[in-house]
């Protein structure tokens, strides 16, 4: 929270971002650390710090352009794709074999607890390149309306 990082759906970990506030022209470079956003048309989750650097406390949203300055070195860097989150696991796994049946053999199962919850999230992939995820999160994106791309 009072640490200038970020979370972004596809950077990299470690990655350095220049953010810059559109309606004030006010910047500042964030490590990411964390995945999201999970809203539609957002692209980047600033921390309590780094939104207040660039006075988005008060609207909690802004326009804002991004520049990577620096990526983590060596770094393979390879994408799934997320189409959903289940608190149950049969259903989970119901979705994972659906994703094989329809040619998606790397696909995967995340165990994650929130909150003192446990949720199975249902990963496709596992894909080389970004352009690869982009077309194959637009045949997904038929069966799994909400689905997005994740780095690893």
């Amino acid at each position: 929270m009072y640490a200038l990082t970020a979370a972004h759906k596809i950077l990299p970990f470690n990655t350095k971002v220049l953010v810059k506030n559109l309606y004030n022209n006010k910047q500042v470079v964030v490590r990411i650390n964390d995945r999201g956003p999970f809203v539609k048309n957002r692209i980047i989750d600033l921390s309590y710090m780094a939104a207040k650097k660039i006075h988005m406390i008060g609207t909690g949203t802004a326009p804002v352009i991004l520049k990577v300055i620096e990526t983590p070195g060596g770094q393979r860097q390879t994408f799934f794709i997320q189409v959903g989150s289940f608190t149950s696991k049969i259903n989970a796994y119901r979705t994972y074999f659906a994703l094989k049946k329809m040619g998606y053999k790397t696909s995967r199962i995340v165990k994650i607890k929130l909150d003192n919850q446990i949720f199975w999230r249902v990963q496709a992939g596992e894909f080389p390149s970004l352009k690869k995820a982009k077309y194959a999160l637009k045949k997904l994106e038929k069966f799994y309306p909400n689905s997005f791309i994740l780095a690893r």
